[in-house]
């Protein structure tokens, strides 16, 4: 998953990525915290504006939410079975 840097926690593990910047974990995906921020900033001026209206501390928790609830999607859809 490239939109946002998901990846899989083995991926990580002993990988050239490990340690690389911050991540939100979800059951086996890590999210990039900073390609997060990224794609807030990329949806124009007033997402970003809002965003950058927030002290740290509700940044990060907003920066989680979106993590989160991509990681959701993306493990649904992980899991979808073609019969």
């Amino acid at each position: 998953m490239t939109m946002f840097n998901i990846e899989m926690i083995e991926e990580l593990e002993g990988g050239d990525n490990e340690g690389v910047g911050d991540y939100v974990n979800f059951e086996q995906w890590h999210i990039n915290v900073d390609s997060t921020s990224a794609h807030i900033k990329d949806q124009g001026s007033f997402p970003w504006q809002c965003y950058e209206d927030l002290d740290d501390a509700d940044q990060e928790l907003v920066v989680k939410e979106i993590g989160m609830f991509t990681m959701e999607l993306v493990t649904g859809l992980h899991n979808v079975k073609f019969e």
